[in-house]
């Protein structure tokens, strides 16, 4: 699982196209002195090995998806398990945190011309690797 959960405080968390949007603004401001509280970014690795192990990929076929396709892919997604390599690094990264707030960070949520920010969800007060990890399949769900 290695590459899928970084911190903040490291190099790869700069890069949208691991991190997302939010994840490298996070670690950017961190990284310029700014008062951002520790945590961690699940990688858009991590996301893309989850969607090939579960087989949801195979959802899409190349076609549109209607709103049943869509509405399966969220139960699927909703429903994964994390494999166990990544729930270790998540709790390896999270022991210490307390309390954190598990948000959506894509790819190009937000550009020049456009924007996304509210359209995933995000889920705060989280406490417990436990419900780390069902706030993280709730904003894997939601994309």
């Amino acid at each position: 699982m290695a590459n899928h959960v970084v911190s903040l405080d490291s190099k790869a968390a700069l890069q949208e196209q691991h991190a997302g949007g939010k994840g490298a603004s996070l670690a950017w401001l961190r990284s310029a002195g700014f008062q951002v509280p520790s945590g961690f970014v699940v990688t858009t690795k991590a996301f893309d090995d989850m969607l090939k192990a579960t087989g949801i990929r195979s959802l899409s076929n190349g076609n549109k998806w209607g709103a049943a396709e869509v509405e399966q892919m969220r139960q699927r997604v909703a429903a994964c398990t994390i494999p166990r390599g990544l729930a270790a690094e998540i709790g390896g990264i999270y022991q210490g945190l307390g309390k954190v707030a598990v948000r959506s960070s894509m790819v190009g949520e937000d550009a020049e011309v456009s924007s996304c920010a509210g359209q995933l969800d995000t889920v705060l007060n989280v406490d417990g690797l436990d419900a780390v990890l069902d706030a993280l399949r709730q904003c894997w769900a939601s994309f």
